[in-house]
């Protein structure tokens, strides 16, 4: 895996204990309360 995999893996571990909920651009459901959305830009 290159770095930025590794800290993507990481990062988004770390924002589901935090309570968020991590989703890819191309299954975003914008009802949800608290969500991280991949690569969105």
């Amino acid at each position: 895996m290159t770095p930025e995999q590794l800290a993507r893996q990481n990062i988004d571990r770390l924002l589901v204990q935090a309570g968020w909920e991590v989703q890819d651009t191309a299954a975003m459901t914008l009802t949800a309360e608290a969500i991280a959305v991949r690569d969105f830009c």
